[in-house]
């Protein structure tokens, strides 16, 4: 029944929610309450953090309920569980079948000798004909 277990990720995705969107809103909270801002043109940002850090913790608070609720839905109904269950048991108790590797069809393969390989002799001459060097290079200018 390994197919039909797979649950919604929501739960995950909602304690990640909750953790960042309560983060956020204590540590503005916090910066908040020892940095007051001198006039109210500054409150922008400490207030806009706060707000994100609340939308956050409530869209986790609603992504857990909503997934909760998902996992019924995404569960197989029952027949469907118990059919695979009897699948999954009828298919362990046959043993399986491992088919000779010397036979292929109705006939004998006989085994093949490994063949040793022989050692490649390096070229004569590295440089091939017609390639003129230049023992002595310029060296390059920047």
């Amino acid at each position: 029944m390994a197919i039909l277990n797979k649950l919604t990720s929501a739960f995950p995705t909602a304690i990640t929610y909750i953790t960042v969107g309560t983060l956020i809103t204590v540590w503005t909270s916090v910066w908040l309450a020892f940095n007051q801002p001198a006039d109210k043109g500054n409150y922008f940002w400490p207030v806009g953090f706060l707000i994100t850090g609340l939308s956050l913790l409530t869209i986790g608070l609603f992504l857990g309920r909503i997934g909760r609720s998902a996992r019924k839905a995404e569960m197989a109904p029952p027949e469907v569980e118990n059919a695979s269950a009897n699948a999954e048991q009828i298919a362990a108790a046959r043993p399986v079948v491992v088919p000779n590797p010397g036979v292929m069809g109705n006939q004998v393969v006989p085994p093949v000798a490994a063949v040793p390989a022989t050692p490649v002799q390096p070229a004569q001459n590295p440089v091939p004909p017609g390639l003129v060097t230049n023992p002595n290079p310029a060296p390059l200018r920047m």
